[in-house]
């Protein structure tokens, strides 16, 4: 904090200054010292300031039109809407509590971390099928304090090179139908440290750009999660550790690459599905980084299909853990250049196959070709 001569003089003489409280001083006296005080004014009437210079409090659901912005010291405590079609611009560095509301093709752009407190909530639009956009020109990283819903038939569309969405614990929900993220081409969403509750066959997120999952819970219902070609063909990269659980199926069908990170594993609990079908019909699209890449079926099912133009999978470099009974299906296949295949023949590549105690190998249909050179 910043405190000009005189000013400082007039507070030691007045004997008030205790740690950084200032409560000697008028609300006149520090916007007359705002060059050199960095403190807050309790502003009832913001009128102007949303790119103010000094510290502003907003009592109200503060309404940005075009080209609005608010930077600095700004605590809007009940929230912020957005005009629909309007491009505005948040540099804060106080949490932002209550409705953020984003009209109908608005974009927020990022050009700081945002934080949200527990009772900050969005919503996109006043209709079905309305859209919003995340924005920001650097890695931005959006803070929530409490659980985030996407809402029904609602899509925000991400626009950055590099945005995080942070759920230090808490829940992304997506709503009763069509809730999506759309990452554009070239883009990149992290969604990290969180629980994600509700993707389905219409609850998406999408591409084409790419999705990283990073120290996340996927809790599936009993329908389908599908990103398919005509989902985007996101690509999606698998960072810490991701537990995919529920009952549900999880099926991926992008022709881009499902990728397990190093000192990463990707896990499907039980009674869980984890069906490899990309569009392009490729069976090498599940990349490991390396040997400390994990793929663990914990009383789960792989399904590689084998027909219907499905050419079953390769896996090589990264490591598949084996807890309980997990179980191959490759749909009836009896070709071995279309089933499940360990390694390809190159030492380099072997693919380390581990069973904990206990563990056991269904064969449900299919054919496994183990071609690791080191036994």
């Amino acid at each position: 904090m910043k405190i000009n001569n005189a000013l400082f003089k007039k507070i030691l003489t007045r004997g008030l200054l205790a740690g950084l409280a200032i409560t000697a001083c008028t609300l006149a006296e520090l916007e007359a010292a705002n060059s050199s005080v960095n403190a807050y004014a309790w502003i009832t009437d913001p009128s102007g300031v949303t790119n103010t210079g000094y510290p502003a409090y907003l009592p109200n659901q503060w309404a940005l039109a075009n080209g609005g912005r608010l930077r600095g010291f700004i605590r809007a405590a009940n929230g912020v809407s957005v005009a629909g079609g309007a491009s505005v611009y948040f540099d804060v560095f106080e949490p932002l509590s209550g409705q953020l509301s984003l009209g109908n093709a608005s974009t927020v752009n990022l050009e700081s971390d945002l934080y949200l407190t527990s009772s900050a909530s969005l919503v996109i639009g006043g209709s079905t099928n309305n859209y919003a956009t995340l924005a920001s020109t650097n890695p931005t990283t959006v803070h929530l304090g409490g659980d985030l819903s996407i809402p029904a038939s609602r899509t925000l569309f991400i626009n950055s090179p590099a945005l995080t969405i942070d759920g230090a614990g808490c829940a992304c929900n997506f709503g009763d139908g069509a809730s999506t993220f759309r990452i554009n081409n070239g883009k990149k969403l992290t969604l990290r440290n969180m629980v994600i509750n509700g993707l389905t066959g219409a609850n998406q997120i999408k591409g084409p750009g790419t999705l990283t999952l990073q120290n996340c819970i996927v809790n599936l219902p009993t329908s389908d999660v599908t990103w398919t070609a005509s989902w985007g063909n996101v690509r999606i990269l698998v960072a810490d550790d991701v537990v995919v659980r529920g009952g549900g199926k999880f099926v991926f069908g992008s022709s881009t690459s499902l990728t397990v990170s190093a000192n990463s594993m990707l896990s499907f609990d039980n009674n869980t599905t984890f069906s490899f079908a990309p569009q392009d019909k490729s069976r090498t699209r599940l990349y490991f980084g390396d040997s400390s890449s994990i793929l663990r079926l914990n009383g789960s099912t792989f399904c590689a299909p084998g027909s219907g133009g499905f050419t079953g999978v390769g896996l090589t470099k990264g490591t598949l853990l084996l807890d309980n009974k997990a179980t191959f299906s490759n749909s009836h296949n009896s070709t071995l250049t279309r089933g499940f295949t360990f390694g390809n023949g190159t030492g380099s590549s072997d693919l380390s196959v581990r069973l904990n105690a206990g563990a056991s190998i269904n064969l449900d249909c299919g054919i496994i070709d183990y071609q690791n050179v080191d036994a």
